[in-house]
């Protein structure tokens, strides 16, 4: 008896996976379509496509001393760069107006005391052609590189 049930139940068990294996066939979709084709060499290339962010493995700050509109970019995007290489170049026109601002703020300070000794002895103070036409000599105890005079 017991070896009639074991039997019975094998056999149940049988029939189940033979209906579930016909069931699963039945239902399935087609088989996938297949292309046939000529065997070529070529060179393959493939596209990945993807979204997020990227970031960098090392990030480095760069300052300046001056700021102004960069006239000029000397490197690209993970290029190799040597301690003191030009990276870039700012536009000058700025700091070159500066520069002509002061000169021409230093020689509207020192006008008065051009005026103040144009009525001096001419054997003690005397007047050049060079002051004649605007050009200076560097008065005594200015330094400055820079300004209306005459460069000695």
């Amino acid at each position: 008896m017991k070896r009639t049930r074991m039997i019975v139940a094998m056999a149940a068990i049988g029939a189940l996976g033979v209906g579930i294996y016909a069931y699963e066939r039945a239902t399935a979709e087609s088989a996938p379509a297949y292309r046939l084709g000529q065997v070529e060499r070529t060179s393959l290339t493939s596209t990945v496509s993807s979204t997020g962010a990227l970031n960098a493995v090392q990030t480095v700050q760069v300052g300046t001393q001056v700021s102004g509109q960069i006239a000029a970019i000397k490197v690209d995007f993970n290029d190799k760069v040597k301690k003191g290489q030009l990276l870039a170049r700012i536009d000058p026109t700025l700091q070159q107006q500066a520069v002509g601002n002061a000169q021409a703020g230093v020689a509207r300070a020192y006008h008065p005391i051009r005026k103040s000794s144009e009525g001096l002895d001419p054997e003690k103070n005397p007047v050049s052609d060079l002051d004649c036409i605007g050009i200076q000599r560097r008065p005594e105890g200015v330094n400055m590189p820079f300004g209306p005079w005459f460069r000695e």
